[in-house]
């Protein structure tokens, strides 16, 4: 839902809260219902697994035949040399499988650990990974942003988004609804997204969604659902390789066999 087009009181209806802050027990209840704030990732391989992995695929078997059958024939620097390439492409292919979770890492370690939020009519500090929507977020500079938001009260409010956006200048934060159905995240002036900083003044902002539903969620689920798919010229190779794997078998068998 799009909340940065709504007026502030329809923002607070929606979300079922009001500017005193969700009671202890009704948060309780939604974070049952919505679950932990917190950005999900697949179980992680080891890197061993990871290596021998960039090991199973034809070209890299035909290499190794190829240095084998090098050695057998003591050709020993062929050996080491076509080994060598083999390690050194296993190498780079695994540090690249890699680099989703490390950005997914990466974006995990900007979460704060606690966030002020009003919570019985009180101000209260909370784990973050326990915010829920409807809370409202007491935000003052310094602050991370744990959840997106909806400002609903800003003083001289100025945030950094550069993790979301890449852009490293603090922008304007206030309170006004936008008149438009889409907005890019970059132009949603009334609202704070997870890993924002606060650069400046203080504010008030009501939750609208946590965890794997934020903006930050969202880059890091693409992240994670992004597969490295092989170039049309690397499936040509494959298949190439995989007859060339065959042929030098039968070749060495025949060879063998004759002595």
């Amino acid at each position: 839902m799009a909340y940065y087009n709504q007026e502030i009181d329809e923002v607070l209806g929606q979300l079922k809260t009001s500017s005193s802050g969700l009671t202890d027990e009704e948060a309780a209840k939604r974070l049952e219902e919505y679950g932990h704030n917190v950005l999900s990732s697949e179980k992680k391989e080891s890197l061993l697994v990871k290596f021998l992995k960039q090991l199973v695929n034809p070209m890299m078997i035909v290499l190794i035949v190829a240095a084998v059958i090098s050695g057998i024939l003591g050709e020993v620097v062929d050996m080491i040399v076509i080994l060598a390439v083999v390690l050194l492409n296993a190498v780079m292919s695994t540090i690249q499988e890699g680099k989703a979770e490390q950005a997914i890492a990466k974006l995990k370690s900007m979460a704060t650990p606690y966030t002020a939020v009003i919570r019985n009519n009180a101000v209260k500090m909370v784990p973050s990974d326990t915010l829920v929507p409807g809370d409202i977020m007491q935000v003052t500079a310094g602050d991370v942003i744990a959840a997106d938001a909806r400002i609903i009260k800003a003083n001289s409010l100025m945030a950094e988004e550069a993790a979301l956006t890449g852009e490293s200048s603090p922008v304007d934060k206030n309170t006004e609804k936008i008149d438009s159905d889409k907005v890019i995240v970059g132009d949603r002036k009334n609202m704070l997204f997870t890993t924002d900083k606060i650069t400046y003044g203080t504010g008030l902002a009501v939750v609208t969604t946590t965890g794997m539903q934020t903006e930050i969620g969202h880059i890091a689920n693409i992240l994670k659902e992004t597969k490295v798919e092989q170039t049309p010229l690397q499936r040509r190779m494959n298949e190439i390789s995989g007859i060339l794997t065959i042929s030098i078998l039968i070749i060495c068998l025949v060879n063998f066999g004759f002595f």
